[in-house]
């Protein structure tokens, strides 16, 4: 859940980035209409942000790419553990109904030896 918390956050990040990347683009348009200083002066800052909002970008979009790796092992490793569970379940089931047939042998044992003991005379018959 956490990764996922993290994952939709990342996303949400991006658009908000993508968003100002798309922002500054179009305020460097509308400031074709002022000087040409100024506008270098602008275009210059503008340019840097956007740098640095591709960097942040880029670093957010590996973080995902990594979240999204972990996510895949996690239900991998999920999937491991469900199967390994269920072979235990099926090996239990098995040696419980091996423990039940031993108890049917032991029980028919008893009364076998329970006959026996009735025709030797050694105790008397339930």
């Amino acid at each position: 859940e956490e990764l996922l918390k993290q994952l939709a956050q990342t996303d949400s990040q991006l658009s908000t980035l993508q968003r100002e990347i798309m922002d500054m683009e179009r305020l460097e348009a509308e400031h074709t209409k002022v000087d040409l200083d100024d506008f270098t002066i602008q275009f210059l800052k503008k340019s840097e942000q956007c740098e640095a909002l591709q960097t942040q970008l880029s670093a957010m979009e590996l973080d995902r790419s990594r979240l999204n790796k972990k996510q895949d092992e996690m239900e991998g490793s999920l999937d491991e553990t469900k199967r390994a569970l269920t072979e235990q379940e099926v090996e239990w089931d098995n040696m419980r109904q091996q423990l039940h047939k031993k108890q049917v042998e032991i029980d028919t044992l008893r009364r076998q030896l329970n006959k026996v003991k009735v025709k030797l005379g050694i105790v008397e018959d339930d």
